[in-house]
């Protein structure tokens, strides 16, 4: 009995933990525009978008993730991180932009935003749960 019940009370730690992580999977649909200004974007519209890894300055913590979202689109990748526009400009206009001026194909800019992301889950113990999950997301990729 004394198993049982340790067991019991094992798997109910697990699920407990699990559900504080969750793990989603993202919809990375995207769709090209050409804009007024003759930059061709490519607009994520996905039930979720590209999630960029951040520092706590703001700035890109990595290439990888950039590189993911180039991959995906198509695009060459990029070999270092840009700075963020807001400190390079001192503008807030720019801020959540990432400018890379000696791009192969013209001016790169990908713009992030916080993203949303909601999913239901069944906890052990009670009905279903709502999980939300804010993340830094690009919702835009342009070259100029």
């Amino acid at each position: 009995m004394k198993k049982l019940c340790a067991a019991l009370i094992a798997m109910c730690f697990v699920c407990a933990v699990a559900q504080d992580e969750p793990i989603f999977d993202y919809d990375w649909s995207y769709r090209e525009a050409t804009e007024t200004s003759g930059a061709t974007s490519y607009i994520f519209e996905g039930e979720a978008t590209p999630p960029l890894l951040m520092t706590d300055g703001g700035a890109l913590a990595n290439i990888t993730d950039v590189n993911n979202i180039l991959d995906a689109i198509g695009l060459p990748t990029v070999p270092y991180v840009a700075p963020e526009g807001e400190t390079l400009t001192g503008s807030r206009f720019n801020r959540g932009e990432y400018v890379w001026n000696d791009y192969p194909e013209g001016e790169l800019v990908i713009e992030r935003k916080i993203c949303e992301r909601t999913e239901n889950t069944k906890g052990f113990f009670a009905a279903f749960r709502a999980i939300r999950e804010d993340y830094d997301c690009v919702w835009k990729v342009s070259i100029r």
